[in-house]
């Protein structure tokens, strides 16, 4: 292949480059992911821009040795420039805003906990998972194995979309399914080797989650829980709402009936609360012994 087919073959592939870039950056807010994925092909046309390869393209057609029909964009002065200043833009208004997507999901072995997070601008998701144990003779023991590759990006989403959608059994069947125990950054470590081991790509983003990945053991059933009911005082039908101490996508259901025993002066109000995202829920800090689930009465005295 000589000279002059060698620059027709790389000024058509970078053409098709700038063509496709112009395309995602004219979608670029409404797909950030998108955009943000496509950084390592405008990579390669600022690099053949600063290359020798891009002068030599560039001399050869000022001598008229390319043929007249070839899509030259790439090679005017301005082309790949401009190109480069809108991406840099772009960037500077939606790469620096991160889009973090993680979810949580408890096995039916309630003392395994696997997070799955995923960011726009890496091209692998995390996989954390926690697993404790209770042994009265040892005592408490907890430990963290993270995974760089337990998923690809779009099995990670699909759990995702599922969990978003509160459908935790389907999401559950999915992680059954589908996660690979490769990839493996480290295991059976405390939350000291967990931090260290994080990617540097994803150190921002795990900074953000990191609570709910390692909430201490003691503080997965609070001695207090915050609840936001669109209760109208009358209806006896479940509300479905989430939990206001913890923002991790955990979903209740509660039911608000009137107590047999309560009266006009002194109204009483039996309530069942039950964890929709997590069957197994420990409740046990309001003394019930019953998985997702707790009972309780609600007294209110009129003056």
């Amino acid at each position: 292949m000589n000279q002059v087919d060698v620059a027709i073959k790389r000024v058509s592939e970078m053409e098709s480059i700038m063509d496709q870039a112009l395309r995602i950056m004219d979608n670029a807010k409404e797909s950030p992911e998108v955009f943000l994925g496509f950084q390592s092909e405008i990579k390669k046309l600022e690099d053949y821009y600063s290359s020798q390869n891009w002068k030599d393209d560039f001399a050869l057609d000022e001598k008229g040795m390319l043929p007249e029909e070839l899509k030259r964009g790439v090679l005017s002065e301005d082309g790949i420039y401009d190109l480069l200043e809108r991406n840099a833009d772009l960037l500077e208004r939606i790469g620096d805003s991160e889009h973090l997507r993680y979810g949580v999901i408890v096995t039916n072995n309630k003392h395994c906990r696997f997070v799955i997070a995923r960011l726009d601008t890496v091209e692998y998701p995390l996989v954390f998972l926690r697993e404790w144990t209770n042994d009265p003779e040892d005592g408490y023991d907890e430990y963290y194995t993270l995974y760089k590759a337990g998923f690809t990006v779009q099995e990670a989403d699909e759990i995702l979309d599922l969990l978003k959608a509160d459908d935790m059994r389907k999401a559950r069947t999915t992680l059954n399914n589908k996660f690979k125990e490769d990839g493996i950054l480290c295991e059976f470590v405390g939350e000291v080797r967990l931090d260290d081991a994080v990617p540097d790509a994803w150190y921002d983003a795990w900074k953000e989650m990191e609570t709910i990945i390692t909430i201490r053991r003691e503080h997965d059933s609070p001695a207090a829980l915050s609840l936001s009911l669109p209760w109208d005082g009358k209806s006896t039908e479940p509300m479905e709402c989430k939990k206001s101490w913890e923002d991790d996508g955990t979903r209740v259901k509660v039911t608000v009936k009137s107590d047999a025993e309560s009266t006009s002066e002194e109204l009483k109000y039996f309530i069942t609360v039950e964890c929709i995202s997590d069957p197994q829920f420990d409740f046990s800090a309001w003394g019930s012994n019953e998985p997702g689930k707790f009972n309780a009465v609600f007294t209110e005295k009129k003056n």
